[in-house]
Formats: structure tokens, C-alpha cells, sequence
């Protein structure tokens, strides 16, 4: 009986101790990971793959709760490679970047199409909105500064000057403001003002009025030319150019009755005005003219479509695009050579304004009759029905989004390559759109009764 008892204790000892060796195995003694080749596979976290390095716990179990998703792709930059994970919370799905690509080596446009932008919030909304003392005649954005300005009509004219969502300065300036830009190269905002008949424009250095410029008859609108840095005034009653350097009036160019609008191409210098009574140079047609302007000197003409209304510049493809209001085509300028693009459901579409967008290289005509045209190159690609008067676009350089404003319903579309991803009630007539890239913020201005909308 003694000898039994021993012989079980020796054999429990000799089994404890062949367990306890198990125990000893280190984790450097495992196979790394590769795709195809065995070895243990990293547990992707909620920022995506860990770290080069560092070795994942053995116990740790991906997420389960529904509420939270798991993005299990590394994000990149513009070169490519993996950016480093975030220590702590995500950041706002706002600031994350675009994966680069070959057609998009920057990593910050989304892609084109029907897509989702990747980061991007699908569901943009109202930060806030307020009365302002007078009807929106156009939104300016200062990326000196990074403030927005807000210009109010009325023979009493005033600038609200916004910093994110707080008014911090009213600015008077001239007597009936219609319209305002920004000069990149000195940093001032340009007003407009009519002032019955008698144009001037008023020069604003961050919050003060710095000079006064008398310009032509019933200024419009005006636009900036990188290339030579003046900023041209379009006179719509007199059919003049004004041209400003700094906070003088250097030249006024004669280029035909009726003229509405202008774009500047950076890449050639030149600024094209459209001209619709067409007073200057007769087509058999009675189409309109498009006015071509080098430095101070009008250097040519150009044959549109009926009644030429808006302009825009595409720095993608070099190309300017006039829009026809009473013949439903937009006119791709290339050089001398002009292409006319129809647009809208119909020849009555109506095109008015147009806008570009950097990040898919779109151009949007927003037609009369309630549509918006998708432009690729000299093709309309798609017809997007919006149903409320498209008045005004803004491009959100952050989401890649462009942003629509609707007069008769007060709604701001939401678009998206070619699809309309949201849309967003103002409660009032949405007029004049413009983002700032300082804070992310989209500023719609709306009546009655006069009100600013920011949304984010």
C-alpha cells in the first residue's frame, strides 16, 4: 500500500511539471503575419491597422456593439502611404483626408460619380441662423483674415464681417451694394456698389473702408485676375470694363452695351465678358458676343449663344464657360475655339449661373426651369431636377460637395459628383452661397425676412 501511494505522488508531480513548461512560450517566438503566408494576423483597431511594431494582445476581440463601426482601412495622404492612427478620439469626419490618387494626387477631392466621399458627413446641417439688417446681395469669402462678408443692399450700404458665426464689425460702404470679390494678391474685398447710377467701389482692409473708386455706370459685378492681379468691374449700363490696380482706377475698356458678366483665366491672363445685346460686332444669328480682355486693351470677340448671362473659369481643363439663357446651351471657350453645350431637359432650360467644382472638375449650370447640369469637358453628363429655382452654388473644397441654393423654396441642395445627397431647409428664399475653408462653414443668405444661414 505504501509503495502505491508513493507511485501516484510521483506521478502527479511529473505531471504538473509538464505542464507548467507550457507557459514559457514568448510572443517573439511567433510567426509575423503576411498576407498568403500564415503566421498571426494584427486585430485591426477602430483607427485601422496598428502600428508597425507594436504586437496586438492575444485575447483582444474586435468590437461587437453595433453602434460604433469599424474602419478596418488605413487612411492615407497625398503621397499614399498609411498615416499614423490617432492616439486618442477620431477626428471630426470633416478633416479626414481623401485617399490620393493618380486623377487626384492632392488626397482632398473626393471621387467623382455617385459615391460617398470617404470622412465625409452625409448628413450636413444648420450651425446656426440669424436677422440681418438688410437683403444678401453676395457672400465673399477673405483668405487673408478668414473672414466672410456678408453685403447688404440698400442706399444705406453696409458689409457684415463674420468671424465663424459671430458678426465682429458692420462696414458702411457705398449707397445700393450689389455684389463683392476678393483679391488674393493684397488681400482686399471689393464692393460694388450702383449707387444709382453713379458706380463706385468701396476698397475694405479687414473691417475699414480704405479707399473709394469711382468706376462706370451701374456696376454689376467685378472679378479678380491672378495673372495680372487687377480686379475688372463690369458696368452694365455704359457696356464698360473698369479696371482696378490696388485703390486706383487704371484703365475703362468699351466693350458693348449689355454686358452682365466676367471670368478671369489664370492661365492666360485674359477676362471674358458676356455681352448680350451684342452691340459691338454683328452676327448673322443675333447670338451674342463674349468680350475678350488682355491687361487694358480689348484684344478680340467672340460669338456665344443667345443672350450670354453668367461666366466661370475651369482651371481643370482651361476652359471658360458662358452660359445662353434663351437658347439653352453653354459655350465651352478653348482658345478661339468655342463648342455650345445644350443643357436642361429642353431648349427653354434657362441656364443662368454656372460654378465650378475643383475637386471632380465639374462645371454646374443652374437652369430657369428648376434643373442643374452636370458639364464634363463639352458634355452635359446628367440633368439633376431640383424643382426651386437654382440661384446660387457654393463649392466645399473639404467634402468635395457643391451646394446649391434655391430661390422659390428655400432649400439648399446638397450635390454630390452627379446625385443630390441631402437637402436642407432655410425657411426662406435661399439666395447667394459661399464657403469658408477656415472653418468649414457654408454662409447662405435668405429672405424674407433678411437672414444669414451657416451650415456645417
Amino acid at each position: 500500500m505504501k509503495s502505491l501511494i508513493v507511485l501516484i505522488l510521483a506521478l502527479g508531480l511529473l505531471t504538473l511539471g509538464c505542464c507548467s513548461t507550457t507557459g514559457n512560450v514568448t510572443p517573439s517566438s511567433q510567426t509575423p503575419y503576411a498576407p498568403g503566408q500564415g503566421g498571426v494576423q494584427p486585430v485591426a483597431g477602430p483607427y485601422g491597422t496598428p502600428s508597425a511594431g507594436a504586437q496586438p494582445s492575444a485575447n483582444t476581440q474586435p468590437p461587437t456593439s453595433t453602434s460604433q463601426s469599424v474602419n478596418t482601412q488605413t487612411n492615407t495622404g497625398s503621397s499614399g502611404s498609411p498615416a499614423s492612427p490617432p492616439s486618442n478620439a477620431p477626428p471630426p469626419a470633416s478633416t479626414q483626408p481623401y485617399a490620393g490618387s493618380p486623377t487626384n494626387p492632392s488626397g482632398n477631392a473626393p471621387p467623382s460619380g455617385n459615391s460617398e466621399p470617404a470622412g465625409s458627413s452625409a448628413s450636413p446641417s444648420l450651425v446656426t441662423n440669424f436677422e440681418v439688417a438688410g437683403e444678401s446681395q453676395g457672400l465673399a469669402y477673405d483668405s487673408g483674415n478668414g473672414y466672410m462678408y456678408d453685403v447688404l443692399g440698400g442706399e444705406d450700404g453696409a458689409v457684415l464681417v463674420l468671424s465663424g458665426s459671430s458678426v465682429i464689425a458692420t462696414v458702411p460702404v457705398g449707397g445700393s451694394p450689389v455684389f463683392a470679390t476678393y483679391d488674393s494678391g493684397n488681400g482686399y474685398v471689393y464692393v460694388i456698389n450702383d449707387n444709382n447710377g453713379n458706380g463706385t467701389v468701396s476698397v475694405i482692409s479687414g473691417t475699414s473702408v480704405i479707399a473709394t473708386v469711382p468706376v462706370g455706370v451701374y456696376p454689376n459685378m467685378a472679378v479678380y485676375d491672378p495673372v495680372d492681379g487687377d480686379i475688372y468691374v463690369v458696368n452694365d449700363n455704359d457696356g464698360t470694363v473698369s479696371v482696378i490696380s490696388g485703390t486706383s482706377a487704371i484703365a475703362t475698356l468699351q466693350v458693348g452695351g449689355g454686358i452682365d458678366y466676367a471670368a478671369a483665366d489664370s492661365a492666360n491672363g485674359n477676362v471674358y465678358v458676356t455681352n448680350a445685346e451684342n452691340d459691338k460686332v454683328a452676327d448673322p444669328n443675333g447670338d451674342s458676343m463674349v468680350g475678350v480682355i488682355s491687361g487694358t486693351s480689348v484684344s478680340g470677340y467672340l460669338i456665344a449663344g443667345a443672350d450670354s448671362d453668367s461666366a466661370v473659369y475651369d482651371s481643370g481643363n482651361g476652359y471658360t464657360y458662358v452660359s445662353n439663357f434663351d437658347d439653352g446651351t453653354v459655350t465651352a471657350i478653348s482658345g478661339s475655339a468655342i463648342t455650345s453645350v445644350p443643357v436642361g431637359n429642353s431648349a427653354n432650360s434657362e441656364p443662368m449661373m454656372l460654378a465650378y467644382n475643383a475637386a471632380n472638375g465639374y462645371v454646374y449650370s443652374l437652369n430657369d426651369d428648376g434643373t442643374v447640369s452636370v458639364i464634363n469637358g463639352t458634355s452635359d453628363m446628367s440633368t439633376l431636377q431640383l424643382g426651386g429655382n437654382p440661384y446660387a452654388a457654393a463649392y466645399d473644397s473639404n467634402n468635395g460637395y457643391e451646394y446649391v441654393t434655391n430661390q422659390d423654396n428655400g432649400l439648399v441642395s446638397v450635390i454630390n459628383g452627379t446625385a443630390v445627397v441631402a437637402t436642407l431647409p432655410t425657411g426662406s428664399e435661399a439666395d447667394y452661397a459661399a464657403y469658408n475653408p477656415g472653418d468649414g462653414y457654408v454662409y447662405v443668405s435668405g429672405t424674407p425676412p433678411p437672414s444669414l444661414f451657416i451650415l456645417n
